[in-house]
């Protein structure tokens, strides 16, 4: 019976079962046991079939909700989810309307695609919709009137117009009315596919951690990282007013747990705290540097995080894993970075930031302040000894300047799952849809694109020519051998401009130096620009471009200023055409110094 207690056990606590609290009051105890909260994700009858299909043993349904362990819950009305994914409840919406409407014959939606559109057993092409057995199935529509009116309830987000006459972005419930006809339209072709490759992608990331989890050697770790709701302090009483405005100190918590067999217990909880509030790519790099520093020595890392863009997922935070991340290890031959689907991660990490705001309050209720960080830390430090935490500055370490210009732009970064380093390739990044720990390199099976990174501190190095740069936008860098060529190239720049032929005519897309009179200063301005138009009345249409203040190749650097700077000037005003510029990342770089135009 114990084996099959065990077995119960860990299917309920597994995340596809059921989900753990981040909240700090979801704790409950039995027989002196204190345990966080788990709710489950579906029906006892539902889970009970999965159960079946998964275990080896045979038991009765009211043995399994017997061996249910006692901190596995249900939700109740004041437990419901605020964090869900907005595909899946549209999703569900519709097809419990759909059911109401008796257009199909579930109102569950898994469970209609599970016995109308999937083989038995499932796999993973099933999901993906590549099984040559399923592949065609689709959803049955049971027959009904195309012309009558009915509606469904959808999460819509629009821009409206404040009382303040500004924009402003608002998310609702709204009631959609349509034809019954337009509403099948609309689930087959639109909603059902999105919600399948959705589902498909969350199990199949769910599974490839699982699976390494249960895979680690122990030269191997692996890191999960989230952010926690930030903490708001608190006093023992306190006045009307300090609940108003900014009167009140918020600290930043950033979780993790470390999984590793070097560890006694294989995984070990840590949290930094920080009271800067901001969760952008360079201040993550903050928080994470003093764990990986206790873990120089791993041959091969892999970090698993939520996937919000202005967070974890975005061109700044790969151009960080590449330059300042892996960097730190002495030994480390195979990293990855990998991405839980939109909405579908609550994990251990959530239950580390609820314990802390659970201890601070407990601290508040016997009559004492926590209303700074220093208060905050000291509290955390000496009452909580179970999890490593460490207080930080996360500022510093990073200039955003070289960010901003140094990270090229990934195309398709919101479909990036996986990001992938060996030791190999040291200078490159691949990209994958999807993650996979089988393959060393470039993935054979979820491979999208790779990413040169040139090393800036050795600027002189010269790239291969066989090397490939992908990228969103032309004005990305493509690399070729001049991209990063030296300033004494670029410094014979009056060659350049002299060696232009000037009765040659000037045509569209042509790179000028254009001279402007200044009567106040009684002198003359040079600037470069692009022809956008020829005139017929010998005159031309010209954008202007900003010269950009970087450390590398200064004053050979330009860029399109945010707001375009455009001008009609005569022929007489240009006084040369130049080189076009080698695009060098997300700016272009003439042969021309900003001094010589002045």
């Amino acid at each position: 019976m114990t084996l099959v207690k065990q077995e119960v056990c860990r299917f309920f606590e597994d995340d596809e079962v059921s989900l753990m609290s981040p909240s700090k009051s979801d704790q409950i105890v039995f027989k002196k046991v204190k345990k966080q909260k788990r709710f489950l994700t579906n029906s006892l009858q539902y889970l009970y079939t999965k159960f079946c299909e998964k275990s080896s043993f045979n038991l009765a349904f009211s043995t399994f909700c017997k061996l249910r362990p006692f901190w596995v819950v249900e939700k109740k009305v004041g437990d419901r989810d605020t964090c869900l994914c907005v595909k899946c409840e549209n999703a569900k919406l519709m097809c419990k309307q759909l059911r109401r409407l008796n257009i199909v014959n579930e109102e569950n939606i898994d469970k209609l695609i599970k016995n109308e559109m999937l083989c038995d057993p499932v796999t993973e092409a099933c999901r993906f919709r590549k099984c040559a057995s399923c592949c065609e199935k689709a959803v049955s529509i049971l027959p009904f009137d195309g012309s009558e009116e009915c509606f469904y309830d959808s999460w819509e987000s629009a821009v409206e117009i404040g009382r303040d006459q500004k924009q402003h972005r608002r998310t609702a419930k709204q009631r959609i009315y349509c034809t019954k006809r337009e509403l099948v339209v609309r689930f087959s072709s639109k909603i059902l596919p999105a919600y399948l490759e959705h589902v498909a992608t969350d199990y199949h990331q769910k599974e490839a951690i699982r699976e390494l989890k249960k895979n680690l050697t122990t030269d191997e770790l692996l890191i999960h990282v989230d952010f926690a709701e930030n903490y708001s302090c608190k006093y023992a009483t306190e006045i009307q007013s300090i609940h108003f405005g900014g009167n009140r100190s918020q600290v930043t918590i950033h979780t993790g747990v470390a999984y590793s067999l070097a560890f006694e217990k294989k995984k070990k909880a840590f949290c930094t705290i920080s009271d800067n509030l901001t969760h952008s790519p360079a201040e993550i790099f903050g928080h994470l540097k003093p764990i990986l520093q206790a873990h120089v020595n791993v041959k091969r890392l892999h970090v698993l995080s939520d996937s919000p863009a202005t967070q974890y997922r975005n061109r700044y935070m790969f151009y960080i894993m590449l330059n300042h991340i892996i960097p730190m290890f002495n030994n480390l031959e195979h990293f990855t970075w990998n991405y839980s689907e939109a909405g579908h991660r609550k994990g251990a990490p959530d239950g580390i930031g609820a314990t802390l705001k659970r201890t601070c309050d407990k601290i508040v209720a016997q009559n004492n302040d926590i209303s700074n960080f220093a208060q905050f830390s000291t509290t955390v430090i000496d009452q909580i000894k179970n999890i490593d935490i460490i207080s930080v500055d996360p500022t510093g370490d990073i200039g955003k300047e070289d960010l901003k210009l140094f990270s090229p732009a990934i195309k398709g970064t919101m479909k990036v799952h996986q990001v992938r380093w060996w030791k190999d390739e040291k200078r490159t990044l691949y990209f994958n849809t999807m993650s996979c720990f089988e393959c060393i390199g470039q993935c054979v099976h979820y491979h999208r694109t790779k990413q040169i990174y040139y090393d800036h501190a050795n600027d002189n190095t010269e790239p291969s020519e066989d090397k490939e740069v992908i990228a969103s936008d032309d004005k990305v860098a493509a690399g070729n051998d001049e991209a990063l060529a030296g300033n004494d190239e670029a410094s014979a720049s009056n060659d350049d401009v002299t060696a232009n032929d000037k009765d040659e005519p000037l045509m569209e897309d042509d790179y000028v130096i254009v001279e402007y009179k200044l009567e106040e200063e009684n002198g003359i301005r040079k600037w470069i620009g692009k022809i956008m138009r020829v005139n017929e009345n010998d005159t031309y249409h010209i954008t202007f471009l900003r010269s950009k203040a970087t450390k590398f190749h200064p004053g050979f650097i330009y860029t399109y200023p945010n707001k375009p700077d455009e001008d009609t000037v005569y022929k007489t005003q240009i006084i040369s055409r130049i080189p076009p510029p080698i695009k060098f990342q997300r700016c272009l770089k003439f042969s021309v110094h900003c001094d010589d135009l002045k």
